[in-house]
């Protein structure tokens, strides 16, 4: 499992590879599998993170907010958020036919704790899409670092 790949010590971007390597070479061959991985050392918030996918989580805070985009490592500070979504969320369609885009989301996502920011992208896509039937899922998911561990 990717898990038992980065318990092992392997790189990210590494141990992505590899369990995609062995995904495909199992059950799951033909398969789309998407997936962004990441670890936070919770001494000094190091994140080093690998994305297999086109959706770019959001890093947000005091800085400002960032796309984390293909492979690297960023420093979490006490306070910062992260949020990950689907391709439902992006791809979102309103009356007109229009994609409610990354762009828009990046520039909604708001709040303090991990509870809010899901609830206000959630409440903002409704907003946005109106009485238009969804198309696909929109799974979300957000968490915050509250402080580092000594």
């Amino acid at each position: 499992s990717l898990q038992r790949l980065l318990n092992e010590g392997l790189p990210v971007a590494e141990a992505i590879d590899e369990a995609l390597r062995l995904l495909d070479g199992g059950t799951c061959a033909g398969m789309d599998v998407r997936v962004w991985a990441g670890t936070v050392d919770l001494r000094n918030g190091r994140l080093d993170y690998a994305n297999r996918d086109q959706r770019n989580p959001v890093m947000f805070g005091e800085a400002g907010r960032e796309l984390l985009e293909g492979s690297g490592t960023r420093t979490l500070r006490p306070g910062d958020r992260m949020f990950f979504y689907c391709d439902g969320l992006v791809s979102a369609l309103n009356a007109e036919s229009f994609a409610y885009g990354q762009r828009r989301m990046v520039e909604s996502i708001r709040g303090d704790y991990a509870k809010e920011v899901v609830l206000n992208a959630l409440k903002d896509v409704k907003a946005y899409i109106g009485d238009v039937r969804q198309q696909d899922d929109i799974t979300l998911m957000a968490f915050r670092l509250n402080r580092y561990l000594v």
